[in-house]
């Protein structure tokens, strides 16, 4: 077989496994030529999120890798853009219509989580305030997930480990509790939001709805939580990516639930993680 062919492969099999795999997954960058190598050993993928242009996506990497790196071809070749702030990125966000904006957080140390901002695609960092209040223990609470806001892009939803789930300002400062007392101290994995739909935290606590400014627990789940996605044509139909169980959907908003593992391999006492589940936005019938 070609050379030419086995690296190719190679760049797609290592781009399925970051996808499939999150921070489990790891790349290799050759800084000189900005390809992804097959060796998966070294400098671990922090996060991974997709751009709003086609084809675009930005991973963090720790380790002697430490940096923010950009591919434009779906995944198949990356470059370096930078080294990112002074400690290694747990969670990006980009900015849907400056998609020169990125944010970011860094790992918590005695004063919490850091929030940035980069203004050029990664290359520079600004740190921004962050004042968030401290979790049931006393502590400046982590930032467990970045996300921006679907209806106003210059909010954050920011998601912390036991301490909820804020609406931040990154302009200004200012923030307030998403979903009230009944989510303020929950450890948010997952914050699922789209334009004039509900908003949905996926929890260690479980799969909660956002109404207006109150939090709902939803009940009767098939299996504990670990993604969600939304049908951009109809915001009560929704798909649910469980921790052993497969893939699910509900029509009714998640009251009640029906197996989608046809064609996925699942059998009864077979374990089947789904950890992302994503809807084609061209073709909603498009998993």
């Amino acid at each position: 077989m070609p050379k030419k062919t086995i690296n190719l492969l190679l760049r797609i099999a290592l781009f399925t496994l970051i996808l499939c795999l999150g921070t489990g997954a790891a790349l290799v960058i050759g800084e000189t030529t900005g390809l992804a190598l097959a060796d998966l050993s070294n400098a671990p993928v922090e996060t991974l999120v997709k751009a709003p242009q086609p084809g675009t996506f930005y991973a963090a990497l720790a380790g002697n890798m430490r940096g923010v790196y950009r591919s434009d071809d779906y995944g198949r070749s990356w470059q370096k853009i930078g080294n990112g702030p002074a400690a290694a990125i747990q969670t990006l966000a980009i900015h849907p219509v400056n998609k020169q904006l990125i944010y970011a957080s860094t790992l918590a140390d005695n004063s919490g989580s850091r929030l940035w901002s980069s203004p050029d695609g990664g290359k520079s960092w600004n740190e921004l305030g962050l004042n968030l209040p401290a979790n049931p223990a006393g502590q400046p609470p982590t930032i467990s997930t970045l996300t921006i806001a679907p209806d106003n892009p210059e909010v954050l939803l920011v998601g912390t480990e036991g301490a909820g789930l804020y609406r931040l300002r990154p302009a200004n400062g200012k923030y307030e509790l998403v979903g009230g007392e009944t989510m303020a101290q929950l450890y948010v994995k997952e914050v699922v939001a789209a334009a004039y739909h509900p908003l949905y935290a996926i929890s260690t606590e479980g799969l909660f709805l956002v109404d207006g400014n109150t939090g709902y627990k939803i009940e009767g789940l098939p299996d504990a939580a670990v993604s969600l996605a939304i049908d951009p044509a109809d915001s009560q139909h929704l798909y649910l990516g469980t921790a052993g169980y497969g893939l699910y959907h509900s029509e009714d908003g998640g009251r009640n639930w029906q197996a989608l593992n046809a064609g996925l391999g699942w059998q009864p006492g077979v374990i089947m993680r789904v950890p992302t589940v994503a809807v084609d936005q061209d073709n909603p019938d498009h998993l």
